[in-house]
């Protein structure tokens, strides 16, 4: 059977292929008064507000696309799911 990355931990407990430097964005404040809006909707069991629930999507389609543009299409469920599984058996 073949060992992938995901069998063996990192020892200092980081993502190699991350830089950290690169990655730190704190949210806008508008983010984060809408999240506290939803958790407060969630909490009370009360129906999302429509513009707030729009707000969120856009948000939401915005990082989504930005990520597309700068990363892809990260298609690696399916062939991780392979490793791990193995072969299938004849049929």
């Amino acid at each position: 059977m073949n060992r992938i990355s995901i069998d063996f931990p990192c020892t200092d407990e980081r993502i190699k292929s991350m830089k950290p430097e690169e990655t730190k964005v704190s949210p806008p404040a508008d983010a984060n008064g809408d999240a506290q809006a939803v958790l407060d909707h969630v909490i009370a069991g009360t129906p999302i507000e429509p513009e707030l629930a729009r707000r969120v999507h856009d948000r939401a389609e915005a990082n989504r696309q930005e990520i597309l543009a700068s990363h892809g299409v990260q298609d690696i469920g399916v062939e991780l799911i392979r490793q791990l599984r193995g072969g299938l058996p004849e049929s």
